[in-house]
């Protein structure tokens, strides 16, 4: 499987995909959420799947492109941290495919282990 990031040419084109990639999953899974006592829906797993898939995009391009900044504010260990419980939480759950973790391997080789 080949994963295909884009470049925007602005911040705020990221933004707005940002926006509209996590909001649109977050809003679908608030959905599930918004009676109680109704059972999960068929495909609440493949929605977390993809949800977490798509937070994995928003890990590389903070890694790729923002790295320096975060350790500039002396954020490093906090944003690894972040990574390191979601990637312990994917991999225990089986929720992504480990070929898609391809842009982060050696970076998540000298962190997670």
């Amino acid at each position: 499987m080949t994963v295909q990031y884009r470049s925007y040419n602005s911040e705020s084109q990221l933004e707005k995909r940002c926006d509209l990639v996590v909001g649109d999953r977050l809003n679908s899974l608030t959905d599930v959420f918004a009676f109680s006592g109704v059972p999960f829906p068929k495909n609440f797993q493949q929605v977390c799947k993809k949800i977490l898939s798509r937070l994995f995009r928003v890990f590389v391009h903070v890694y790729i492109h923002h790295f320096d900044s975060i350790c500039s504010m002396g954020a490093e260990a906090h944003v690894n941290t972040c990574y390191k419980h979601y990637y312990y939480f994917i991999t225990e759950f089986s929720l992504i495919e480990h070929s898609e973790l391809q842009p982060l391997k050696a970076m998540t080789e000298r962190i997670c282990t």
